[in-house]
C-alpha cells in the first residue's frame, strides 16, 4: 500500500543517515542521528490497526532503532527534563523491539521498559504504571531487576496518598525476600529493640565501622533497597513503623555488612532513638 511504501522509504532514509554517521565529522553526528530518528519513527504505528509487519525491517535494525530511541529518551530527561519527549522516544524504542526481545535483547528491553516506567511515575500516570509494571515483573530474570520495579510501585503508592497500601506492599515484598516485618508493631517492642541496638552501636568504634565488610548477599541487599524506599515522611506519620524499618535495616547491616542503604538505616535509627528514647 502507499502508506507501507512511504514508511519503508522513511526507514531507508533513516538507515542511510545512520550509516553516514560513521564517517561524518563529530560536530554533525548528533544532527544526523536526530534526522535519522525523525525519519525512522514516522514509520511507527499511530493506532491499533497499523503494523510494522508490512515493511522490510531486519532484526539488527530493530535493535539499532530501539537503542537510538532509548538514548534519545534518556537525553531528553537528563538535559532538559522533557518527560513528554522522553516518553515518545521510549515508546518508540519499545515498539521496535521484537516479540522475543526478553530472550534475545534482555538488557535493552529492560532498560527501555524501566525508563518508561520512571517517566510514568513522574507524570503521575499511576494506572498505566501499574499495568506496565506487571509486564516487567513477568519478564524480569532476577531479584535485583524485580526490586527496581517494586521500588517504583511503592513510590507511586506513597505519592498517590495510599500510604497504607504502600506499607502492605512493602511487607509483601519483604515476605517474598525472606525478611518479614513483625505483624504487629507496638511502641514497647520497638523501644526494646532500639535499646538493644543502641547498646550494640555504642560499643562500635569509628575504626571498626570503617572495617565493616561490604554486604555481598544479594537478597539482603535487595531487602535493604525495599526498606530504604519508604519515605522519610513516614517518621512523622507512622513513627513506630518507621522505627521498626530502621531497626530491621540496621540489624541487616550488622549481620551482613554495609551497603549504600546502610547510611539511610543509621540516619533513621538515630532519629528513632532520639524521638522514642529521648536520647
Amino acid at each position: 500500500t502507499p502508506k507501507i511504501k512511504r514508511n519503508q522509504l522513511h526507514l531507508d532514509i533513516g538507515s542511510m543517515l545512520i550509516s553516514k554517521s560513521a564517517s561524518a565529522p563529530e560536530e554533525v553526528i548528533e544532527e544526523l542521528f536526530s534526522a535519522a530518528l525523525s525519519n525512522i519513527n514516522i514509520s511507527l504505528p499511530t493506532d491499533g490497526n497499523d503494523s510494522l509487519d508490512g515493511i522490510n525491517l531486519t532484526p539488527s535494525q530493530r535493535v539499532v532503532f530501539a537503542k537510538l530511541n532509548l538514548k534519545a529518551g534518556q537525553k531528553a530527561i537528563s538535559i532538559s527534563a522533557d518527560f513528554a519527549l522522553a516518553r515518545f522516544h521510549l515508546n518508540a524504542g519499545m515498539a521496535f523491539l521484537s516479540e522475543n526481545c526478553w530472550y534475545d535483547q534482555y538488557d535493552l528491553a529492560l532498560s527501555l521498559h524501566l525508563e518508561y516506567a520512571k517517566v510514568l511515575l513522574v507524570q503521575h500516570e499511576y494506572e498505566e504504571l501499574d499495568t506496565h509494571s506487571k509486564i516487567l515483573l513477568r519478564s524480569t530474570r532476577c531479584i535485583e531487576d524485580q526490586v527496581k520495579v517494586h521500588e517504583l510501585l511503592i513510590s507511586a503508592l506513597f505519592r498517590s496518598g495510599e500510604s497504607a497500601k504502600a506499607l502492605e506492599y512493602v511487607r509483601s515484598v519483604l515476605d517474598t525476600l525472606g525478611f518479614p516485618l513483625p505483624t504487629t508493631v507496638d511502641q514497647d517492642t520497638v523501644r526494646s529493640v532500639l535499646e538493644a541496638l543502641r547498646t550494640a552501636a555504642s560499643s562500635i568504634t569509628p575504626e571498626q565501622m570503617h572495617s565493616f565488610p561490604l554486604m555481598t548477599d544479594e537478597v539482603s541487599k535487595q531487602a535493604m533497597k525495599i526498606m530504604a524506599s519508604v519515605p522519610v515522611i513516614l517518621t512523622f506519620s507512622s513513627p513506630t513503623f518507621a522505627a521498626m524499618i530502621a531497626c530491621q535495616m540496621t540489624q541487616l547491616t550488622l549481620q551482613h555488612g554495609v551497603c549504600a542503604e546502610s547510611a539511610v538505616a543509621f540516619g533513621n535509627l538515630g532519629f528513632a532513638i532520639n524521638s522514642m528514647l529521648q536520647d
